[in-house]
């Protein structure tokens, strides 16, 4: 992978951060992007020289737009690698959603990768990766109560990722997603003050997953790289279950 270029959408913490690390570590020419800009600085400064940050928030249309012309001007006409991890998660019984609070969900969860897939084709389509990756979850096929919102935008993404890889087939250009259990990432930070913290979750959810344990962003980021990697050139429309056994239960 020394040389390619990869974008990664969501890049400054969790499962998106680890998969930035580990591009870079195999070569890769790394862009990572967030909406804080003195975390966006500070992972950039972890990650090292091979890694440019770019800041914007990927649920604003102008922000959207601004991050796709400055991924278009630093990366000279080529991409190799899409990475689509920014998420919005949050529980909340269905009757108390709003038309509001889905279009948010759905905003950052769905529009938003979709918008930078149709935005960099034609720099995927140029370059020798050619591969896009979005992070699902598998709340896309077994929402658990209080997760309607966000199980429903990860399932439209999933069926985005069918459609996408079978019409850009054509073009060489391979979509697949991940669908995650549950990963011991700051998606799990404590919010409320009555509510349990992240390690207690992390206690918590481990007896749900048949092999004992939840996952951490290195178990995530070893498949993701399996996925993009031009050496599964013959992968496309996959959603891949790295779960620890969740979704067999």
């Amino acid at each position: 992978m020394k040389g390619l270029k990869a974008v990664i959408v969501g890049g400054t913490s969790g499962i998106g951060l680890e998969i930035a690390r580990q591009l870079d570590q195999q070569g890769c020419k790394v862009i990572i992007t967030g909406r804080d800009e003195l975390k966006l600085k500070k992972k950039v400064q972890e990650l090292g020289d091979g890694v440019l940050g770019m800041c914007g928030d990927i649920a604003q249309e102008k922000d959207r737009a601004r991050l796709t012309e400055q991924v278009r001007f630093n990366c000279d006409g080529t991409l190799d690698f899409l990475v689509v991890s920014a998420a919005r998660y949050e529980t909340k019984p269905l009757l108390d959603e709003t038309d509001e609070s889905v279009l948010e969900m759905f905003q950052t969860n769905v529009i938003s990768g979709v918008f930078f897939a149709r935005q960099f084709h034609e720099l995927l389509k140029a370059g020798k990766g050619k591969s896009i990756l979005f992070l699902s979850s598998t709340l896309s096929t077994k929402p658990v109560f209080g997760t309607s919102a966000y199980s429903a935008s990860k399932a439209a993404l999933d069926s985005f990722v069918s459609s996408m890889a079978l019409e850009w087939a054509p073009d060489h250009i391979r979509v697949n997603s991940i669908q995650p259990g549950v990963v011991d990432t700051p998606i799990h930070d404590q919010r409320l003050e009555n509510e349990p913290t992240r390690q207690e979750k992390m206690v918590q959810f481990a007896d749900f997953h048949p092999l004992g344990r939840v996952g951490e962003v290195t178990d995530v980021a070893r498949a993701a790289l399996f996925l993009l990697d031009p050496n599964s050139s013959w992968i496309t429309g996959i959603k891949m279950p790295i779960d620890g056994g969740i979704s067999l239960v």
